[in-house]
């Protein structure tokens, strides 16, 4: 529900920037660096806090002050203001998500955590594919006003369903008290438990590395087709339209092969090694055929990794240290993505649009060919 609102709000946001405000694309990104800010700086000390304090009143002061701060932009009148509620409500989502990370293996038996998380990912993707032309029928009709409307009032749907919930007060409890050491002493024994468990840290640079390999290939795909393919925009759409299908038919792929009881540890290897054959295929085979295809099985790959890394995370992680691990996984993809956004676009003069995209092949392939065996092995696997 808040995924779908916080799609209103950016399109309507977007909207409002390039067509009311007449702002440059330099001026509209500075809504996604300013969101990002917060996930790098902020997130890990954000995810010790989490371990600390119950996981569902976190969330739920996270959606309620989301809610307030959603609906200041019917009266922002600057970029300066869109901004500062953008670095704001980054903020708040820099809580929520080490606080769901800690709640959702509480609420989903063990033996069907696989399924929850590919269930979960099909959710996420649907409402991705609808999202945006829900916004732009509601922009276009009612103005942007009503987008924001719509995300607060999702804030506060998703605040009184997490409410409901009922979190094993025992389990909680037992982990508010084992991480009660001081802030940095925290954050030094989660990053020592990332660096000294195999299994959490091959799923960390995979994901890095995914992170990293698809925000480039996001910021040189339109190149790509303009120039490579001396396509159009409709060639681009379709590019999109592939992206969602395969990441959806993945979800779905995700959940079949976990009611055969196929392990998590194995989706992570089998997706890395499909996503760097597509992306070899992109750069080396330049035909409209093989990119719609190839971004297919990109999202089909993306799909069992997204699935496969939260599961292991999930049981690999204590629950004491969920909220840091959680937190600093996320502040170094987002490092990655924006590393990804900024060197697509200076590495593409020496090495070319292929060029790039083969170098983030090799990079997915050197993590798949090095680490192929340690997404299940771990020492510290939780009980």
């Amino acid at each position: 529900i808040s995924l779908l609102g916080d799609l209103l709000a950016v399109f309507a946001v977007q909207s409002a920037i390039v067509f009311h405000m007449r702002g440059t694309a330099a001026e509209a990104s500075g809504v996604f660096l300013s969101a990002l800010i917060p996930t790098i700086f902020l997130g890990p000390f954000a995810g010790v806090w989490c371990d600390r304090w119950p996981p569902r009143c976190t969330m739920i002061v996270s959606d309620v002050v989301r809610a307030l701060l959603i609906c200041t932009l019917m009266f922002a009148g600057s970029l300066k203001q869109i901004y500062v509620v953008s670095f704001l409500m980054s903020s708040c989502a820099a809580f929520f998500q080490p606080s769901f990370s800690i709640a959702f293996p509480l609420l989903v038996p063990k033996q069907r955590l696989l399924i929850s998380s590919a269930r979960l990912q099909q959710t996420m993707q649907c409402v991705r594919l609808i999202g945006p032309a829900i916004a732009g029928a509601l922009a276009a009709r009612f103005g942007e006003k009503i987008c924001y409307a719509a995300d607060a009032l999702s804030f506060l749907a998703s605040a009184m369903l997490i409410a409901s919930l009922n979190l094993n007060k025992a389990v909680t409890e037992a982990r508010k008290a084992s991480a009660s050491k001081g802030l940095g002493a925290d954050l030094r024994h989660g990053i020592a438990f990332i660096r000294e468990t195999p299994a959490v840290t091959s799923v960390f640079s995979a994901v890095v590395v995914t992170t990293f390999a698809s925000s480039c290939y996001g910021v040189l795909t339109p190149v790509y087709v303009r120039d490579l393919l001396h396509g159009h925009s409709a060639t681009f759409g379709m590019v999109g339209v592939f992206a969602g299908a395969g990441t959806l038919a993945g979800a779905f792929a995700c959940e079949g092969l976990a009611r055969r009881h196929v392990p998590a540890s194995r989706f992570m290897p089998v997706g890395m090694a499909m996503l760097t054959v597509a992306f070899g295929a992109i750069a080396l085979a330049p035909m409209r055929s093989v990119l719609l295809a190839a971004t297919a099985a990109a999202g089909f790959s993306g799909a069992l990794i997204a699935a496969a890394s939260r599961t292991v995370l999930a049981r690999q992680t204590p629950i004491c240290l969920r909220g840091r691990v959680n937190s600093m996984v996320s502040m170094f993809t987002g490092v990655a993505q924006g590393a990804g956004f900024g060197l697509a676009g200076l590495l593409v003069h020496p090495l070319g649009i292929r060029g790039v995209l083969l170098m983030c092949a090799l990079a997915l392939g050197a993590v798949w060919t090095l680490r192929p065996a340690k997404f299940g092995s771990s020492a510290h696997q939780q009980k």
